[in-house]
């Protein structure tokens, strides 16, 4: 362990303010009360009362949290126990004959979306620049038939620069798995993961890009296999009014909410079997693929909006050219939230109350 994961545990065992401003107004209370109580008793009482906190902060770690997960998405130590349910400790390492070492350290998930923080340390020597890095990964479920249909969707690292050491040849990466409607969900599924190259894009000439590869694991191959819970973190919530997306009424085959995203997914039942035009095709693309964030709200029950902090996926499926099957949209949340919670959901300045 070398001084960057002892600050990280550190900073994750710490005590926050608020626990501290606690911890010495109950200990100058006893101290009034109990003026007789002995000198070595109040040093006793302090220790334990230290330790209660540290073991309590101690015990987030342990149960697989890890600081720069709760940093992405903004998960505080009231939000524990509502993303609790959604978390899977990985811990696998492998060191690989180039001299990059990759650990695959966590796992957070909902039904349709899996963050897994991966970790990279580059050989000694190595001098890293600032740069938006890429990792490929190659993932693939290992006890779901895929015999008449694909298994995808939105998959890819993001560097975290925040979280990343690049004096010391650290590199911090969350892998993000969205997956597309015909895949199903990841509730229960076991998967194999493996890492391929790390790199970023470059613009060489103009609207000419290039991955610049920085380590290409694929002569070495190196798989962490991965089994998600079946205890769906989220909720899934169902309506008969429909979505109105670019002047077309399209059926919503459900929405979802977890306490990190927020999905839907509408079908194109209007058009099954009718041959459209692409202008209509790119008509639905444009409103369903814009990043704009306040195009999805929720309303909790208490009545405070919690808005979207990224759109993740979007995807419209077409089994035949010209043919519009179903589309997803997929948001991460700017708040974590309950679930259960929720009143209703806004999509487009359309409301639907949220019911099971």
């Amino acid at each position: 362990m070398d001084d960057l994961d002892l600050r990280r545990m550190f900073d994750q065992i710490a005590p926050t303010q608020e626990q501290e401003v606690t911890m010495l107004d109950r200990l100058h209370r006893t101290e009034r009360e109990e003026q007789t109580m002995k000198r070595g008793m109040k040093r006793g009482l302090v220790a334990l009362v230290a330790a209660a906190l540290m073991m309590t902060a101690a015990f987030a770690v342990a149960a697989g949290l890890d600081q720069r997960l709760m940093d992405y998405f903004g998960i505080g130590q009231e939000d524990l126990t509502l993303v609790s349910n959604g978390i899977v400790q990985v811990d696998k390492t492998h060191a690989y004959k180039n001299g990059w070492t990759v650990e695959v350290k966590q796992l957070l998930f909902d039904r349709y979306c899996g963050e897994i923080l991966v970790d990279l340390t580059a050989p000694e020597g190595t001098v890293l620049t600032e740069q938006d890095y890429r990792m490929d990964f190659r993932v693939l479920p290992t006890n779901r038939d895929l015999t008449n249909q694909g298994w995808g969707g939105g998959i890819g690292g993001e560097y975290l620069p925040e979280s990343s050491d690049l004096v010391h040849g650290r590199i911090s990466m969350l892998l993000h798995i969205h997956l597309e409607v015909a895949s199903g969900d990841l509730l229960g599924i076991k998967l194999k993961l493996t890492p391929e190259k790390l790199g970023w894009w470059g613009l060489e000439e103009e609207n000419d890009w290039e991955f610049h590869t920085l380590a290409d694991f694929r002569e070495e191959s190196w798989t962490v296999k991965l089994t998600i819970p079946e205890e769906d973190p989220g909720r899934t919530l169902t309506t008969e009014q429909p979505l109105n997306i670019a002047g077309y009424e399209l059926p919503v085959k459900q929405l979802y909410v977890s306490p990190i995203s927020f999905l839907y997914d509408v079908t194109g039942l209007p058009f099954r079997g009718q041959p459209f035009d692409g202008d209509t095709i790119e008509g639905l693309m444009a409103v369903m693929g814009d990043e704009e964030l306040t195009n999805a709200v929720l309303t909790m029950a208490d009545g405070s909006q919690v808005t979207m902090a990224a759109r993740y996926f979007c995807q419209i499926s077409h089994p035949a050219e010209g043919m519009f099957d179903q589309g997803r949209v997929i948001y991460r949340l700017a708040d974590i939230i309950d679930p259960n919670q929720v009143s209703s959901v806004t999509i487009l300045d359309q409301k639907f109350p949220a019911a099971e």
